[in-house]
């Protein structure tokens, strides 16, 4: 087991009246926020109301800004910054998913510092200051409701790079399962294999000898991924199962797992960055969907004990071999109606070579082994893919 220090401040309000307390925690923040959201599916799913409701009563001002893209871009980010600068605003409420969140946590970052944000994305900078930030979580899948991190995609270059520090902690996320109940399956299928790659990474990628703990509760998370995405399929307006998966998903990426595993690596995110950087309308769920399998069959010699456990975890299986546990989780996958292949989602054989090239960039910027994950083998693991 690694040392750690284990840090989170992030205070969380979870369930059906959490959104009580909104006022009141906002009027610790400050008088005027920026109000960060999407296309507008928060006034279908109650979070708006509720939200400006409670600024109205707490007579908080609130300037908005929408138009968040999935895997969202510096240029809107950019303007973001501007108005957060010019309207002068106390704090930020980010309300939807982990594309929202990490872009108002590049706000709050941006709007105290007069050089470029991006500075921030390529490690030139670390985030020393930033505006208070918010959240009211609509759509679970990043965990960046707590925790420190942001990913923004340079549309310029097609770079799709993270930054994280403690002040990017949000100050309090607002949890109410309720505002998931109108996401398309899509989205929950999304969101669940986001969550699955998040304890994927450091389950298979750790360098601690022995760290029991850890590994038993990922493979408990794991299961509550698994089982709750399937009974929302099956019963989308269970409130249970929807409370049970949207904690899991938070409990996924918010530090706890990663305790005592040491430096992990993360291969399958540096690689779905790549595809999104270059292919921004593939959804990150989806791409991830597509690679982990893959990136499975290149290390199944290395990690063979790890995948037997993971199958046996997720799967039941007994007895097998690392390519049974690869198959199981392919089958899962489809039968969930994530793609597992590049051409599902419009990725062609002679877009490899590209992916390959970006995707050994990002794995420079994160300082990754670099030997291990040559442009050849990089262009090995999406052949798996095909």
């Amino acid at each position: 087991m690694r040392d750690f220090i284990f840090f989170n401040p992030v205070k969380v309000y979870f369930g059906k009246k959490c959104m009580k307390y909104f006022g009141n925690e906002a009027k610790k923040h400050g008088k005027k926020a920026l109000l960060v959201y999407g296309k507008g599916s928060i006034k279908k799913n109650g979070a708006y109301h509720d939200i400006v409701n409670s600024l109205e009563k707490a007579e908080i001002e609130f300037v908005e800004f929408s138009g968040v893209r999935p895997n969202p871009v510096l240029s809107h980010t950019k303007e973001g910054i501007e108005l957060a600068k010019k309207e002068k605003v106390d704090f930020i409420i980010a309300a939807g998913g982990g594309s929202v969140i990490d872009e108002s946590k590049a706000i709050a970052a941006g709007a105290v510092v007069d050089f470029d944000v991006w500075n921030f994305y390529t490690g030139e900078k670390t985030p020393e200051k930033a505006l208070p930030l918010i959240t009211v979580l609509t759509l679970p899948a990043t965990a960046s409701e707590m925790n420190m991190g942001s990913v923004i995609t340079n549309e310029e270059n097609g770079l799709k790079l993270s930054t994280g520090a403690e002040v990017l902690y949000p100050k309090a996320s607002f949890l109410n399962p309720n505002y998931t109940m109108t996401l398309p399956e899509e989205q929950i299928v999304y969101g669940t294999v986001d969550a699955i790659s998040h304890i994927v990474e450091p389950y298979f990628n750790h360098t601690a000898e022995y760290n029991i703990l850890s590994l038993n509760v990922a493979d408990g998370v794991l299961k509550s991924l698994k089982e709750n995405c399937e009974n929302i399929l099956n019963e989308p307006n269970n409130y249970n199962f929807r409370a049970n998966h949207m904690w899991s998903v938070t409990v996924a990426f918010n530090g706890l797992i990663r305790t005592g595993l040491g430096r992990s690596e993360f291969p399958n995110h540096a690689i779905e960055h790549a595809i999104s950087g270059l292919f921004p309308d593939v959804a990150h769920g989806a791409g991830l969907a597509v690679v982990m399998p893959a990136w499975m069959r290149f290390v199944k010699e290395e990690k063979e004990e790890l995948l037997k456990r993971f199958g046996q975890n997720l799967f039941k299986l007994e007895n097998h071999k690392p390519d049974h546990t690869i198959e199981a989780f392919k089958n899962w996958l489809k039968s969930i109606g994530a793609p597992v292949s590049l051409g599902e989602i419009g990725i062609k054989e002679n877009d490899i070579e590209k992916i390959a090239e970006k995707a050994y960039e990002v794995m420079q910027f994160w300082a990754m082994d670099t030997d291990k994950y040559s442009k050849e083998n990089i262009e090995k693991i999406l052949t798996f893919a095909l």
